[in-house]
């Protein structure tokens, strides 16, 4: 049997899609993440409680320098607007459990929130850390 240009050509075609087809399903199988079930970041138990000690200090009404001076600097300090651009708060955020690197776990995400007003004073403490509760404005 004799075989043309045209006929290796289609053989040539069809071993690379069956060989492109063959990779793909094993790149599938090497892909798939298998689930996770550990925190990417979890805040060690000295630090945990040096935290919680020097946070039992801190007072709405507090200034910025006194916070960091007692905490640390925070995890994400960053401005709170309306989509108008109308200031809201400033957010100094300190991790003590963190799911995932870069992304957000409402669900499993431990963190205190500390918001400032305007003038960098302590107005709310939002906590979604076990044993630490959150404080509201009013609470002098």
């Amino acid at each position: 049997m004799r075989m043309n240009m045209k006929s290796w050509n289609i053989i040539g075609i069809l071993c690379c899609l069956l060989g492109a087809s063959g990779c793909n399903a094993k790149d599938k199988q090497t892909m798939s993440a298998s689930p996770q079930t550990n925190y990417y970041f979890e805040m060690d138990a000295a630090k945990q409680a040096k935290f919680r000690s020097a946070l039992q200090e801190i007072k709405v009404g507090d200034g910025y320098q006194k916070i960091v001076a007692a905490l640390g600097k925070p995890d994400y300090d960053r401005a709170l607007a309306t989509k108008e651009g109308k200031f809201v708060a400033r957010s100094l955020l300190y991790y003590s459990k963190r799911w995932q690197k870069d992304l957000v776990s409402e669900g499993k995400d431990q963190s205190v929130d500390l918001q400032l007003d305007a003038n960098d004073h302590l107005v709310r403490i939002v906590s979604t850390v076990e044993g630490i509760p959150s404080r509201p404005t009013d609470a002098h």
